[in-house]
């Protein structure tokens, strides 16, 4: 195997070790996320929001949620259980998704994307959520 590959790949080690244990959490907003998301949490990296949401409780504190779930879970089995859960129950029924929509009703939790599109979900609205 290539050293600097191996470097690298140590570097993120580390680097995943220093932001799971660290309470100081990196958000970041920005003024567009790939398939019309409001927001994403990218571990170890941060958490990214749109400058529009900036003011967002609800939609920072969904964000928080899957942060923990890296924390608690560590980097490979967080990306290895959110993927798997994708695969196996799309977007709306991922459990570490619907985990994260405890603010929002029991309909909500399971039918997020119509929710998000029809207003009716206190995250966010957006009617091209996941266009």
């Amino acid at each position: 195997m290539n050293r600097s590959f191996l470097y690298a790949l140590g570097a993120l080690a580390v680097y995943s070790a220093f932001r799971r244990y660290s309470k100081n959490i990196p958000v970041y907003y920005v003024d567009s996320i790939a398939a019309n998301f409001n927001a994403r949490t990218i571990p170890p990296i941060g958490i990214f929001i749109k400058k529009s949401q900036r003011n967002n409780v609800d939609l920072l504190q969904h964000e928080l949620i899957h942060w923990k779930q890296f924390q608690k879970l560590g980097l490979i089995k967080f990306y290895t259980t959110y993927i798997k859960e994708h695969i196996k129950n799309g977007y709306d029924n991922n459990r570490l998704e619907i985990e994260a929509r405890q603010n929002e009703s029991e309909y909500c939790r399971k039918n997020f994307t119509a929710c998000v599109r029809s207003g009716t979900a206190k995250t966010v609205y957006n009617p091209n959520f996941r266009r």
